[in-house]
């Protein structure tokens, strides 16, 4: 089995937006995710995200608002486990080589 990190967006009545997985949980990582599901045509910009306190999602969110990826007025807020919005969370993936 691998271990991979599950990133998933949900709206603000819990259905999945989007969803990926990566090998690592860094900045790089958390960047790319939100940079994958804001480009998505079916959402709008979002006023609040809400993610855990990993401390990578601050640094990934202050890029975006540099690029003008994101608005300047969305707010970010860190919980300690994140009930809706942006979620990262490890997941083992079983691989089968054929």
């Amino acid at each position: 089995m691998i271990w991979k990190y599950l990133y998933r967006a949900v709206d603000s009545v819990g259905n999945t937006l989007d969803f990926m997985l990566s090998a690592k949980r860094d900045g790089k990582a958390a960047e790319r995710f939100f940079r994958k599901v804001l480009r998505a045509r079916h959402i709008q910009s979002p006023r609040v995200i809400t993610v855990d306190k990993n401390a990578a999602y601050p640094k990934a969110i202050e890029t975006l608002k540099a690029d003008e990826t994101l608005s300047e007025t969305t707010e970010l807020r860190q919980k300690i486990v994140a009930l809706y919005g942006f979620q990262g969370s490890r997941v083992s993936v079983a691989v089968r080589r054929v």
